[in-house]
């Protein structure tokens, strides 16, 4: 009986097609025409992370993946429940005309299909929380499982970092202590 009763969980693990079965497979060319990220960003307030991106192919690439490099770091603590600790907190996404599609990678966003020969701006609203001097980039890619490259216009693949100073000073909006 006990057999019988361990055996029911363990009877869906496996089994059926793998995960990528249906992923596509192929290498697409984009050209990012603007990167939008301050170098200097302040403790607590937003700032948008934008990338505007051509697909300069001439077939569409069915699934657009933009991964942020950077958001987070691993620290060593002991008793810590988590060694990982956010460096921005990730705010909104704007898909803009792109119905977005849920991933279950933190820093990894689905933007769905993109056109052959069209652009799209993709817009992450993300906010600072770690004060010093970090390393941010992005990778863009064509599927979640990494058969699907995305390559700039040089063959390369699509992907660029930059370092990004954060202040622990807030920025104020001076205009606020001159209407009082």
């Amino acid at each position: 009986m006990l057999v019988a009763l361990l055996a029911i969980p363990l009877a869906g693990c496996g089994s059926g097609e793998p995960q990528n079965a249906n992923a596509p497979s192929g290498t697409w060319s984009v050209l990012v025409e603007e990167w939008k990220f301050p170098k200097r960003q302040y403790l607590g307030t937003p700032t948008d992370f934008v990338l505007k991106i051509r697909n300069t192919d001439t077939r569409d690439i069915p699934q657009l993946i933009v991964t942020i490099e950077g958001l987070r770091m691993q620290v060593k603590q002991v008793g810590a429940a988590s060694e990982i600790r956010p460096i921005w907190l990730t705010q909104d996404v704007d898909y803009a005309n792109v119905t977005p599609y849920n991933s279950a990678l933190a820093s990894s966003f689905n933007m769905g299909p993109l056109a052959a020969g069209d652009v799209q701006t993709y817009k992450v609203a993300l906010t600072p929380l770690r004060r010093g001097n970090h390393e941010v980039g992005y990778k863009l890619a064509a599927d979640l499982f990494g058969d699907a490259k995305i390559v700039d216009p040089d063959d390369a693949p699509a992907e660029d970092t930059r370092t990004v100073a954060i202040d622990p000073t807030p920025q104020f909006d001076k205009s606020f202590f001159d209407e009082n």
